[in-house]
């Protein structure tokens, strides 16, 4: 990456297109997910906290212009220090918002793995008491620099409708390290090397610079994120 004003000035699937071999593929399988999803009631949740005007408008309206039968959207907010509790309110966006008065972590620490499943619950609970009949749950990172692919979503969906032990999709996601593109959120993934340890991801550090080719089938793990999961 040479220049980052180039990068922040595409969109992610201009940064991350979908490799030639699949195009066909790809293009197929996501119009035959877009078709499950307009059929399907789906309920969106995502945790704020600073997610940055720019990024959170670019997510909400990306969520606006996904096709559903139903879409139900939840975001769980705490200790927002800049615009974001106002482009929630502005947006209509239903959600609980919390002064917690809590220091920003940026760390892995155990606070802030705790803190973060602490807040995922809320937003468990509010799908299980209002949207027990949806189809599929995204849970959402709302601060991604370049937004997510809603075609990637549509895809995803196909893939849960045909996969039949599958249950869920985690999304590939690259974060700016330096000048190198690693995989995000390694922290997160569980395949079938892994073994629990204080180290964190330390026993797989080759994830982290793990590119699959976009477009290409999914890859079983045990557990994965990515900044966006399409469940069951």
């Amino acid at each position: 990456i040479k220049d980052r004003t180039v990068l922040y000035s595409r969109d992610i699937e201009q940064i991350l297109p979908v490799d030639e071999m699949f195009i066909e593929s790809y293009n197929e399988i996501t119009e035959l997910g877009k078709e499950i999803a307009k059929d399907s009631k789906i309920a969106i949740v995502a945790l704020a906290r600073d997610c940055g005007d720019i990024s959170l408008q670019d997510s909400i309206n990306r969520v606006k212009s996904l096709c559903t039968n139903q879409t139900s959207f939840f975001v769980y907010e705490n200790d927002s220090e800049d615009g974001t509790k106002d482009i929630l309110k502005n947006n209509n966006i239903e959600c609980i918002s919390h002064n917690l008065n809590l220091e920003s972590l940026k760390d892995r620490s155990y606070t802030r793995t705790e803190r973060l499943a602490n807040y995922r619950n809320v937003c468990l609970r509010w799908v299980k008491d209002n949207h027990s009949d949806a189809d599929y749950v995204i849970v959402l990172d709302l601060d991604a620099d370049l937004g997510f692919s809603i075609d990637g979503i549509y895809n995803s969906i196909y893939w849960l409708n045909s996969i039949e032990n599958a249950g869920g999709m985690g999304s590939y996601s690259l974060f700016l390290d330096g000048d190198m593109y690693v995989h995000y959120d390694s922290f997160a993934v569980r395949m079938n090397d892994w073994k629990p340890s204080e180290e964190l991801d330390h026993n797989h550090p080759w994830f982290r610079n793990w590119h699959p080719l976009v477009g290409s089938k999914p890859i079983q793990m045990y557990s994965c994120f990515g900044g966006l999961g399409v469940y069951k």
